[in-house]
């Protein structure tokens, strides 16, 4: 371990209450973005530079979608890259549909939102969206660094339904768009 100088403090972050023992201070509990911090994150990664008031409708559905997200910045990602490279209304409220239906599907079967597995790096099970049986786990995911391979195959793909795909493998899940441009990427294995 390198010298450390007299006096210096380290910083440690974690999603785990158990590392709280070992600290000399008391612990920084960091909440959710509210509702409208997490809009404001997710109509930038949806809309980029383009005005969301220009397309009153985009703007809406895509409002919609970013609520049902769950404050999650995977998800907003994810979806909000989708929402991009599909500018068109009746593909949104295509998508709209389908995500509703992933998440009451997938509510009713484990009794939680997808996405709070995917925060909690657990399995969660979700579908394609024009190609309705076939479904498929999403695994944990990891981060790469900007100099590493990513999959060529994005996780956006999968949910499209625009690759065709089997067993396990990897597919990126979102690219950092700030530095240092980590890649994030998941693990998806196909069910039957």
């Amino acid at each position: 371990m390198r010298h450390v100088p007299s006096g210096s403090k380290i910083i440690v972050t974690s999603r785990s209450d158990e590392i709280i023992k070992f600290g000399t201070t008391r612990a920084l509990s960091l909440k959710y973005l509210s509702h409208e911090a997490y809009w404001y994150f997710f109509k930038m990664v949806t809309f980029g530079s383009m005005d969301p008031e220009m397309h009153p409708r985009l703007a809406r559905t895509s409002m919609e979608i970013a609520g049902m997200m769950n404050g999650c910045f995977v998800g907003a990602n994810v979806v909000g890259c989708l929402l991009r490279d599909n500018i068109d209304f009746h593909f949104w409220c295509k998508l709209l549909v389908f995500l509703r239906g992933v998440i009451k599907k997938h509510v009713s079967k484990f009794g939680v939102h997808p996405l709070d597995h995917i925060i909690e790096k657990k399995p969660a099970h979700l579908g394609r969206m024009f190609i309705p049986s076939e479904d498929f786990v999403l695994h944990y995911e990891y981060q790469r660094s900007s100099q590493e391979d990513v999959p060529k195959i994005r996780i956006q793909d999968v949910v499209y339904g625009s690759v065709k795909a089997h067993g396990k493998f990897e597919a990126l899940g979102w690219r950092s768009r700030i530095p240092p441009y980590h890649s994030y990427v998941t693990y998806v294995r196909f069910e039957g």
